[in-house]
This record gives C-alpha cells, sequence and structure tokens, in this order.
C-alpha cells in the first residue's frame, strides 16, 4: 500500500467498507499494514456499541486487548504513532459512555471531552484527517448533549437551544461521513446496518428533545427536521 492509498483507506475505514479496506492491506508491503489489520477489527468491535449496550467486560477487553496488539511489536512510525493517538482517544471514549450509563459526575466527564478534543487536533498526518473527523464529531455531540442536559437542570433555555441545535448540525456532519454504509465486517452474507455508535446519539438527542419539551415545547417544536425524524421512525419500527 503505498501512501497514495493512505488517503483512501481512512476514507474507506470512517465510511465503514472494511472489506475495502482489507483488500487495500491485502495488497500492501507497508510496515504500518499489520498495526492498520487490527485497527480495522478494532472500528468493527467499537461501533458495535455492544460493549456499552450490554455493559460487557468481555466485549470492553477485546478492545483492549486490540489496542494492545497495535502497540506492540509493531515497527514505529509517525504515521502508527497518530493512528494510536486516535485509538487512544477512542478507548477514553469508551469510559465516557460507560461514566454517562452508570451516572457519574457530569462536570468530570466534561472536562475530559474537553482534553480528547485537544488530543485529536494534535493528529496532524493529512490522510488520516476523515478518521479523525468521524472521531471528532462524536466528541462534539457528547460534549453539546452534556451541555443541553446541564442547561436542563438549570432551566436555561438559550444554553439548552443552543446545544441542541449544536448537537444536530454535529450529527450532520458526522453522518456525511458514511451516509448510513452497509458493511459486511466478516464475509460477503453478513451484513451490519448503520454506525452504530451514531444511532445511540440520534436516540440521545430524541430522549433530550423529548425532556425538553416538558419545559420548552413552544420554543423547540420542530427542532427534530424531516430527515432526523424518519430516522426516529425507522429506529422505532425496527
Amino acid at each position: 500500500m503505498d501512501d497514495k492509498y493512505l488517503d483512501l483507506f481512512f476514507v474507506h475505514l470512517s465510511q465503514q467498507n472494511f472489506e475495502s479496506c482489507h483488500q487495500f492491506l491485502d495488497l500492501s508491503s507497508n510496515s504500518a499494514a499489520p498495526t492498520l489489520r487490527y485497527l480495522i477489527a478494532f472500528e468493527v468491535f467499537y461501533i458495535s456499541f455492544d460493549w456499552l449496550r450490554y455493559d460487557d467486560p468481555n466485549r470492553q477487553a477485546i478492545l483492549g486487548s486490540l489496542q494492545g496488539r497495535m502497540s506492540e511489536g509493531q515497527e514505529e512510525s509517525e504515521l502508527v504513532r497518530q493512528v494510536l493517538g486516535v485509538v487512544e482517544v477512542r478507548k477514553s471514549l469508551m469510559e465516557v459512555y460507560l461514566g454517562l450509563v452508570k451516572r457519574k459526575k457530569e462536570q468530570r466527564i466534561s472536562e475530559d471531552l474537553d482534553t480528547l478534543s485537544r488530543s485529536l487536533k494534535e493528529i496532524t498526518i493529512s490522510e488520516l484527517s476523515t478518521y479523525k473527523e468521524a472521531c471528532l464529531y462524536e466528541v462534539l455531540c457528547l460534549s453539546t448533549a452534556l451541555k443541553a442536559s446541564e442547561g436542563l437542570m438549570d432551566l436555561d433555555y438559550f444554553t439548552v437551544l443552543l446545544s441542541l441545535t449544536e448537537f444536530r448540525e454535529h450529527l450532520k456532519h458526522w453522518e456525511l461521513l458514511f451516509i448510513h454504509k452497509k458493511y459486511t465486517p466478516s464475509h460477503k452474507n453478513s451484513k451490519t446496518e448503520y454506525n452504530q455508535a451514531y444511532r445511540w446519539h440520534i436516540q440521545h438527542l430524541h430522549s433530550l428533545l423529548a425532556r425538553c419539551a416538558l419545559f420548552f415545547y413552544p420554543e423547540l417544536h420542530g427542532m427534530v427536521d424531516e430527515d432526523l425524524a424518519e430516522y426516529g421512525l425507522e429506529l422505532r419500527e425496527r
């Protein structure tokens, strides 16, 4: 895999076209190929979100093991170092999600998210831009959702409205990176629909809107636009 193909590899990775990523690696003699193969497996497990939905330590351990394999026994390069930087953010996000589910203090979580956002901005290799961007929008969605939740507790209408608007815009930009692509992580007849992490955030937005509507219904009526409303309806029908 020549350097000129790295852009395509990470674009396909962000779009969840994992089989295409493997095809790039099968033709590769790049020293980073073993690390990138583990990266594909890490992404498949991560966006399945089973480790959160079931709060499953075994699935969480699989992600930790894949992270360890990426960082051990591989030839060190700037590309590998920065890939591991994004993976470290991913791994830290796992703790954030688990903290939210277990209702840990939101103030500390907000600080952690700010730190993760700054870490992603230190990733400078251009080939990693789409992969980094997908992770950054995920961080921003969590951050703005927390601000909306805090504003709701304070009955601060303007904070709630601004945060929910930003949350919705981050979701739209995140979606543009994959447009609900279907991928086949195991073989040609195996399909998992959607980015499950994104799906969780859509449901989170709807939950926040439902709570906020109890206090600010006239102002928030119509906040869910047609596309998000249809997606939410589709989720309810599944």
